[in-house]
C-alpha cells in the first residue's frame, strides 16, 4: 500500500512536471539520433577511405562528421545547462512546498518528527526525487530512442550482429532488477541512518554551551562516533551490493561486446565487410547493449526516487491544522475557556476542567507549579493545541472558537532564546514594515533601547545564531519588543524575564502595562514580584 501510494505521488510529480521533463528528453532523444548517424558517417568516410573514392567526396564526408560532432557538442552543453536550470527550479519548488506543508500541519503531528530528520527529508530526499525526474526520467527515453535507432540501422546492416547485440539484453535487464531491489532497501537505510545523524548534530551544535559546560564532549564524541559508524556501515553495504551489480553488468556487457567483435572480424577476414562496416557494427551494437546496462542505474534512482518520495509523503500527508474563523470586525472583548480539558498521555491530562474569563485590559499573571500546563494553556490560546473537551472561544461582537484563524490576533513571547542570525533589526520586526520610531518605541518599551544603541551599529549589528554576542537577558528584551511591535490586542509572554534583573524586571513590567494599558497581557511566570503587579492571577 505505502509503495503504491508512493508510486502515484511519483506520478504526479511528472504530470507536474511535464514540461520540463520534455526538454532534456528532447535533447538526449536528438543527441542519441546523431550518435547513430554519426556512426553511418564513420562507416562511409574509412570505407571510402580504403576503396580510394574521390578526394572531394571524402572531404565533405569529413565535413559531415565534423558538423555531427560539433552538433553533438553542443546539444550535450545545452541540454547539460537546461537541465541545472530546471533542476534548480524544480527542487527549490518541491522544498517549498515541503516547508510549506510542515509550517502549516497540526502542531503534535509535525512534533513528531526530529528537526534533524525533517531537514534530511528536505535536503536529501527532494533532490533525489528531482534527479529522478530531470535526469534519469529523460535519459531513460533518450536510451530508448538510442536502442531502437541503433537495432533498426544495425538490423538493416547484419542481421547477426543484430542478434548478437540483442542475446544479452534480457538478462542484463533481469540482473537490473534483481540488484535495483536489494539497494533500494539498502539506500532507505543509509538515509534512516544519516538523518540519525543530522539530527544529533544540530542538537549538539545548538546546545554546545551546555555540553561544554557539563564537560560531555567526550561522551558526545563517542556517541557521534557510534552513529557514524552506523551510517558507515549502512553505506558500506550498499556499495557493495552497487559494487557487485555493476561487476556483474560490466562483464556480460564485456562479454556481449567481444562476441560483437569476434563477428565482425570473420567478416572482415572473409572479405564481406570493410574497416568502416567494423567501426560501424561495434558502435551501433553498443547502442543497442549501452542502453540496456545503462537502465541498470536508471531503475536503481527510480527505486531510490521512490523510497525518497516515501519518505517525503509522510511529511506531505501530515494532518493540516483547521483553520478556523477570523473574526470580521477585530472588535475584542474577552476570551473565556470553560472545562477545558487536555491530555499529552491519557493516563496523565495536563489540563482537567479549567474554566476562565480573561477580558479586554486585563493584565493576567498565570501561575503554577512546573508541568502544570501553563505553556500549554498558551498553546491553546494560540490555537497551536485544541482542547480535547471544553470550549475556548474568543468573544468581541463575535463569539469565535480559538483557532489557527485567531493566531493572528496574538503577539506571543516564548520561553528560551528564540533570535535568529542576522541584525537586531530584522530580529525585531520579523517580516512586519514598520517605521524607525516604531522599532525605538518597542525597544524601549522592551527596556532594550539602552543597550541597542551601545552595540557597534546600533539596531544594524548583526548578531549570530540563538542571539550569539547577546546576553541572555537582552536576547529576552530583544524578543519581547519584537512582540511588542506587532501591536496586537493580545500579549502572550512565557517566563520571558528569568533572566533580567530585579529592577529590569520591575521596569519592563511597568512599561508594558502602560504601552498594553486598553490591551490585554497574559504573563506566565514564577515570580511573585511579577504576579504582584498583575490585576489578576491564574493558577494552573
Amino acid at each position: 500500500m505505502k509503495k503504491r501510494r508512493g508510486l502515484r505521488l511519483l506520478l504526479s510529480y511528472i504530470r507536474r512536471y511535464k514540461k520540463y521533463i520534455v526538454v532534456p528528453t528532447v535533447f538526449g532523444a536528438a543527441s542519441a539520433l546523431l550518435s547513430v548517424g554519426f556512426s553511418l558517417l564513420l562507416r562511409a568516410l574509412i570505407n571510402g577511405a580504403v576503396s580510394g573514392v574521390a578526394p572531394k567526396a571524402l572531404l565533405m564526408l569529413g565535413a559531415w562528421v565534423l558538423l555531427a560532432i560539433v552538433l553533438q557538442t553542443l546539444l550535450s552543453a545545452a541540454s547539460e545547462w537546461m537541465g541545472a536550470k530546471l533542476r534548480i527550479s524544480v527542487t527549490n519548488e518541491i522544498k517549498a512546498d515541503m516547508f510549506s506543508k510542515i509550517s502549516g500541519a497540526e502542531y503534535r503531528a509535525q512534533g513528531a518528527f526530529h528537526s534533524g530528520d525533517l531537514m534530511t527529508r528536505i535536503g536529501r530526499d527532494v533532490p533525489h526525487v528531482t534527479s529522478f525526474l530531470l535526469d534519469a526520467l529523460p535519459l531513460m527515453f533518450t536510451l530508448s530512442v538510442q536502442f531502437l535507432a541503433s537495432l533498426i540501422v544495425l538490423f538493416m546492416l547484419d542481421r547477426i550482429m543484430c542478434t548478437i547485440a540483442l542475446a544479452a539484453g534480457p538478462l542484463l535487464l533481469l540482473m537490473s532488477v534483481f540488484f535495483g531491489r536489494k539497494i533500494r532497501g539498502l539506500q532507505k537505510n543509509v538515509m534512516k541512518k544519516e538523518g540519525e545523524q543530522t539530527g544529533f548534530l544540530q542538537e549538539a551544535l545548538q546546545n554546545m554551551t551546555l555540553i561544554r559546560a557539563f564537560s560531555m564532549q567526550g561522551h558526545h564524541e563517542k556517541k557521534l562516533y557510534a552513529l557514524q559508524e552506523e551510517y558507515k556501515e549502512a553505506v558500506l553495504a550498499r556499495t557493495k551490493v552497487s559494487l557487485l551489480s555493476k561487476c556483474m553488468l560490466g562483464l556480460l556487457s564485456w562479454a556481449a561486446y567481444i562476441a560483437a567483435f569476434s563477428w565482425a572480424v570473420f567478416r572482415l577476414y572473409n572479405k564481406t565487410i570493410g574497416f568502416g562496416d567494423v567501426t560501424a557494427f561495434l558502435q551501433l551494437s553498443a547502442g543497442v547493449r549501452d542502453p540496456l546496462t545503462g537502465m541498470a542505474p536508471i531503475y536503481a534512482a527510480m527505486l531510490t526516487a521512490l523510497t525518497s518520495i516515501e519518505r517525503m509523503e509522510e511529511i506531505l500527508l501530515l494532518e493540516e491544522e483547521e483553520k478556523g474563523k477570523k473574526p470580521t470586525d477585530g472588535t475584542f472583548l474577552q476570551i473565556r475557556g470553560e472545562n477545558l480539558y487536555f491530555s499529552y498521555t491519557p493516563e496523565k491530562p495536563v489540563l482537567d476542567n479549567l474554566s476562565f474569563c480573561i477580558q479586554k485590559g486585563t493584565f493576567l499573571g498565570i501561575c503554577g507549579p512546573s508541568g502544570q500546563g501553563k505553556t500549554t494553556l498558551l498553546y491553546l490560546l494560540l490555537g497551536l493545541l485544541k482542547p480535547q473537551r471544553g470550549t475556548l472561544v474568543w468573544e468581541g461582537e463575535q463569539s469565535i472558537p480559538i483557532s489557527a484563524a485567531t493566531r493572528s490576533l496574538f503577539s506571543y513571547v516564548p520561553q528560551g532564546n528564540t533570535l535568529f542570525s542576522g541584525t537586531v533589526r530584522e530580529n525585531v520586526l520579523f517580516g512586519e514594515e514598520k517605521t524607525e520610531k516604531e522599532i525605538e518605541a518597542a525597544l524601549s518599551c522592551a527596556c532594550a533601547l539602552d543597550f541597542v544603541k551601545k552595540l557597534p551599529q546600533g539596531v544594524d549589528t548583526v548578531i549570530g545564531e540563538k542571539g550569539v554576542g547577546l546576553s541572555e537577558g537582552q536576547a529576552q528584551r530583544i524578543a519581547i519588543a519584537r512582540a511588542i511591535l506587532r501591536g496586537k490586542d493580545i500579549l502572550l509572554l512565557d517566563e520571558a524575564a528569568s533572566a533580567l534583573d530585579e529592577a529590569t524586571e520591575k521596569a519592563l513590567v511597568q512599561n508594558i502595562k502602560a504601552y498594553y494599558k486598553e490591551k490585554t497581557v497574559i504573563w506566565i511566570t514564577h515570580r511573585k514580584s511579577i504576579a504582584a503587579l498583575c490585576d489578576a492571577v491564574l493558577e494552573v
